[in-house]
């Protein structure tokens, strides 16, 4: 995607450059005086009526912090659009929507600029919807009754931003935004989709938002391996808030577990210091953080552009800084070397936890001393510097021209402006038994107040003498997982804590007790709780909101964020990080996300329908009609098998290669042609199966990110505009299409515009019927929706939302005692079809889509009993093959940590009607799988009805495996063939990169580097039988087989067909 968007960029650039005769690209100048005048820098731009300059629309898109929609009314001029577009050779981050006129079709607050050609009926107050705060209209169109050609949104009065990790410089992490609330709504999704590892250090931290955008630390390394001995990628990164689109990034050299000092909880385990959420803030236009881990500079960077404005000198290491009255504080320390703790006992032995404690107390009190540095934030000119014993973990915070902080056995507060000490007061009932990641509790400044934890409850100090004024026993925890504190914010003018009681500051009073029941009970995550002025935001399970001024009160266990850094609520959304965790699986969202409290209108029972060209031709013909030794679906049938009907020889050879560019799926085989979509353009691709020749292509309105389904002469897809589509497969001629998503508004997903309700591309065709799913989560946006169209004519025969479940206000107060087991709900996944029922992520369904509720066995943990089929807890179309994730074919919905000890599971996997064969990348470690680099993966072979036995949150086989192999590769794509037509498995093929162990380059395998290749193992024993050096890797699940030919879509944009040497 990087190099897209540079060339994008360099085109357009040479194109203006390039000869004095030649004159610029069409729209080139007019794109460049629009984002002079308007300021705007990236974001998303949608450009109304586009089709009267097309060239604008494409010269919009003027670097990689831009994608571009432009809309049109007039379906000529809106396919000559696109048309340029395509030629230009930027289709995807620059597209065109048919639009149909009236309400602009996109959520609230998306938009960074509107260039609006043809005003239309379009009204100043939908406009302004759509728009974010400071967004611009531009008008075109003289006659637009706006009286200004430019049109610029204010920032909301309820709307507040978050600057700092605790929201301000007062450890008080409570916004003034009003808009925040429950989340029902997505606004936006971007990757990372998990953590990198649940058994190493944090992948994201320090997120803070100014000024429209969102800043945050992001190691980029790959999933699947991990650990000391390889490197992480740590960046910085902004994105407009609004849309989520990437605006820039900048390296973070010197970063990782090489350079913690590495007192934390293990070895490698929760690992990160906390001081990386405290190294970065944003103020204005401008962001300050430490580019390096140990370093004496402080950068000040254009927050608009990321290029440095200034580096300030400090002359020790920078671990902490917080921003008031135009100063910075900065916590200056010399970081200590790597250290590593005895290993922390099990929670029964008190002993060996309590000796380790103290063992690192005493570590850490021999640290030289430290000092708190006042800069000037606009000069970067150093004021002063007060000496420290310590600095500790969050507790430099600064308000009313005094700075406090906690050293090892006091409360100090300075003066602002000179740092001399003011005053010093000693900690007693101080907390005990967490110095190992070096937190001794919390400090917030509030008005003239100071407060601070103590066992059990909390100080009230004078902030401008530091008498104590009272203590309060409260009977909270005051840290959790990852010893983040989970508790104390000042809303509302109280106290609160997270049992939703509020207490006077003046007095320590309890004032107020919110009726809450038991909604606040149960596990606490590893992230510090938030808030704003009408909401408390826990961390039990996932996100409870509790209601300061009414009932609104929600727990929502199907939203996590990342450990230590948590959620972010600013800008009138909910960010929700990127996480580790595997409860839930069923209905836990992943990647980051943006999330609102209002959800879209949607149009229940009203769906749009439109007849294409060919919607009366006669589609069935016998080239396009399935064959039973086709491949004509994704996974070649109903089951989602991976098992081919004819057999493939052991030694293949490239028979031809098709160049089609960008990111393909796995292809599908019908009728001796190939159907495979490129999700980067839009389109769905057929090829002639004998040579290779692009026969049609056919651009969708949004991405498709799997292969259509070929039935009765149609290919039929879904696409992430929310239609399902049908064409004619000989010609590639529409059909019908269908909108199966509720309504028509578009957000941003992965920096591409999507409908809020995207349909996967490999819809399942089955007995005459289209089933689509359009949505995401259940308990987003209204829900999903599930469709089962007529494949000939396009209609609904049977359609159900699924929404929620919401749980009622009894519910809350009183919630289950198994939560995990008994939270319903789903995300949006292919369909699986078995034993006459249909599947979905963690729903059963008959075939007229009605949901059958699958009994819980609470012997196995409450776990779902589905009956036998294929099910995989991420989704079939997860790629990332993280370690908490897998493949299985069970009778249970699986949702464990660990199904890679299970019988007939892995990452990913096909079986015939007897056995499956699964790839597995992690070892049989219980709740924490893990991946040695240079180990492979291994090849398991088991008969179907091998059961499993279910421990809480595992499960492990009864029975041996029939047979299991090592393979040098990390398998990517597995399917098998048989001896004999529609006979069982002969041959497993396995493609994937060589799992070298590299230590000039570590990541090479999954960065896709090195020599990829296609292994095939005999299926009756799992002896290597042939092997071939494939010319690029394989995409995930990237291969098919049909007419003793295999297929192979790889990550160069190539199709290779592989037939007998």
């Amino acid at each position: 995607m990087r190099k897209e968007w540079m060339t994008t960029a360099l085109a357009l650039a040479l194109a203006v450059t390039a000869s004095a005769q030649q004159p610029a690209p069409a729209g080139w100048k007019q794109a460049q005086q629009i984002l002079k005048e308007t300021g705007v820098t990236g974001g998303l731009v949608a450009h109304v009526g586009c089709g009267e300059n097309p060239g604008l629309t494409l010269a919009l898109r003027a670097g990689d912090a831009f994608i571009v929609q432009g809309l049109e009314t007039d379906t000529a001029k809106a396919s000559a659009a696109r048309k340029m577009i395509q030629d230009a050779g930027l289709y995807g981050p620059v597209s065109v929507l048919e639009w149909s006129g009236g309400s602009l079709p996109y959520a609230d607050n998306l938009a960074r600029l509107l260039v609006i050609g043809n005003a239309g009926t379009l009204a100043r107050e939908e406009i302004e919807r759509v728009l974010c705060p400071g967004g611009v209209a531009v008008f075109l169109n003289p006659k637009s009754g706006i009286e200004n050609r430019k049109l610029q949104k204010p920032w909301p009065k309820d709307m507040d931003e978050w600057t700092h990790y605790l929201y301000d410089s007062t450890g008080n992490p409570v916004s003034k935004d009003l808009l925040v609330g429950p989340p029902r709504s997505l606004r936006w999704t971007a990757g990372p989709k998990f953590q990198r590892s649940h058994n190493y250090d944090i992948s994201m931290a320090a997120m803070v938002s100014a000024q429209g955008r969102v800043f945050y630390f992001l190691d980029e390394g790959p999933w699947g391996v991990y650990g000391d001995h390889h490197p992480q990628a740590w960046v910085l990164v902004a994105r407009d808030a609004f849309s989520g689109v990437p605006l820039w990034k900048r390296p973070l050299t010197e970063w990782g577990p090489a350079e913690w000092e590495g007192h934390a909880f293990g070895e490698k385990t929760w690992a990160t210091p906390f001081t990386l959420n405290r190294r970065m803030l944003a103020v204005g236009g401008h962001v300050y953080a430490t580019l390096k881990y140990r370093s004496p500079l402080v950068t000040a960077l254009d927050a608009a552009t990321g290029k440095t404005l200034r580096e300030i000198e400090i002359g020790d290491n920078v671990d902490e800084m917080i921003y008031r009255d135009g100063k910075l504080f900065l916590r200056v320390r010399q970081l200590p070397g790597a250290y590593k703790p005895p290993r922390m006992g099990s929670p029964q032995d008190t002993e060996g936890r309590n000796k380790r404690t103290q063992v690192v107390q005493q570590w850490m009190r021999s640290q030289p001393p430290e000092q708190v540095v006042a800069v000037d934030a606009a000069s970067g000119k150093i004021l002063w510097r007060a000496p420290a014993q310590i600095v500790q973990v969050e507790t430099l915070t600064a308000l009313n021209g005094r700075v406090f902080y906690r050293d090892w056995d006091n409360v100090v507060a300075l003066d602002a402006q000179t740092g001399k000490e003011l005053w010093r007061v000693p900690v007693t009932a101080k907390l005990t038994g967490h110095f190992s990641r070096g937190y001794a509790g919390m400090l917030l400044v509030y008005d003239r107040f100071v407060f601070h934890d103590i066992r059990g409850g909390v100080r009230a100090l004078d902030a401008a003498t530091g008498q104590k004024i009272w203590d309060k026993q409260v009977g909270y925890w005051p840290v959790y997982g990852y010893f983040s504190p989970v508790s104390t914010r000042i809303a509302q003018g109280l106290i609160w804590t997270h049992a939703g009681v509020g207490y006077d500051p003046v007095t320590g009073q309890e004032k107020r007790k919110l009726d809450l029941g038991k909604m606040n009970t149960g596990k606490i995550r590893c992230y510090r709780a938030k808030a704003t002025e009408r909401y408390l935001l826990d961390s039990f399970w996932g996100l409870q909101c509790s209601d300061l001024v009414g009932d609104n009160h929600s727990a929502d266990m199907w939203v996590r964020a990342e450990c230590s850094c948590g959620f972010m609520p600013a800008n009138g959304l909910i960010y929700s990080t990127p996480n580790p965790c595997n409860c839930f699986m069923g209905t836990l969202i992943s990647g980051f996300n943006a999330l609102a409290a209002r959800p879209p209108k949607i149009e229940d029972n009203l769906s749009k329908f439109e007849k294409g060209p060919a919607f009366s031709d006669n589609a069935k013909s016998e080239n396009q009609t399935p064959k039973s030794e086709d491949w004509p679906m994704y996974r070649r049938d109903a089951r989602r098998s991976g098992h081919a009907a004819s057999p493939i020889p052991n030694q293949l050879a490239v028979a031809w290669t098709a160049e089609l560019g960008g990111q393909l799926t796995q292809p599908v085989v019908a009728g001796n042609r190939l159907y495979v979509a490129r999700k980067d353009t839009h389109e769905v691709i057929c090829l002639d199966g004998a040579t290779g020749k692009s026969l049609w292509r056919f651009t969708a309105g949004g991405p498709v990110n799997s292969p259509p389904t070929i039935a009765a002469g149609r290919a039929v897809f879904g696409s992430a505009d929310g239609w399902v589509y049908c064409l004619c497969a000989s010609g590639g001629a529409l059909a019908w299409r269908s909108r199966v998503a509720p309504a028509e508004e578009r957000i941003v997903a992965d920096g591409r515009v999507e409908s809020a309700w995207p349909c996967d591309g490999s819809v399942l065709a089955q007995n005459g019927l289209v089933y689509a799913a359009a949505g995401r989560s259940s308990f987003l946006d209204g829900g999903i929706v599930v469709s089962a169209l007529d494949l000939q004519t396009g209609e609904v025969k049977h359609s159900a939302r699924l929404d929620g479940p919401w749980l009622t206000k009894d519910q809350l107060k009183n919630p289950p005692k198994n939560p995990m087991a008994e939270q319903g709900g789903c995300q949006r996944d292919l369909f699986v079809s078995e034993g006459g029922k249909l599947f979905m992520n963690q729903m059963r369904f008959d075939s007229s889509l009605k949901i059958e509720p699958a009994p819980r066995d609470d012997e196995v943990g409450g776990v779902r009993r589905m009956g036998a089929h294929l099910m995989a807890t991420g989704g079939f179309l997860d790629d990332t093959q993280w370690h908490r994730i897998g493949w299985q074919y069970a009778e249970f919905w699986p949702g464990f940590n660990n199904v890679h000890a299970s019988a007939n599971a892995g990452h990913i996997l096909c079986f015939d009607g007897e056995r499956s064969y699964a790839a597995s990348h992690y070892n049989f470690a219980d709740r924490y799988p893990d991946h040695k680099p240079g180990e492979g993966n291994r090849i398991v072979c088991d008969w179907l009805n091998t059961a499993n036995e279910y421990r809480g949150v595992s499960q492990k086989r009864k029975a041996p495996p029939v047979w299991s192999a090592t393979t040098p590769l990390i398998v990517r794509a597995i399917l098998t063939a048989p001896d004999k037509l529609n006979g069982p498995a002969a041959t497993v093929f396995v493609a994937g990169l060589p799992d070298a162990n590299d230590p000039k380059d570590p990541l090479a395998p999954y960065e896709g580097r090195g020599t990829p290749r296609l292994a095939a193992f005999s299926a009756a024993d799992g002896k290597k039988i042939g092997e071939l050096v494939l010319p690029a890797p394989v995409v995930w699940d990237g291969m098919a087989a049909a007419d003793g030919q295999l297929f192979v879509s790889q990550v160069n944009g190539q199709l290779v067909c592989l037939s007998r040497n």
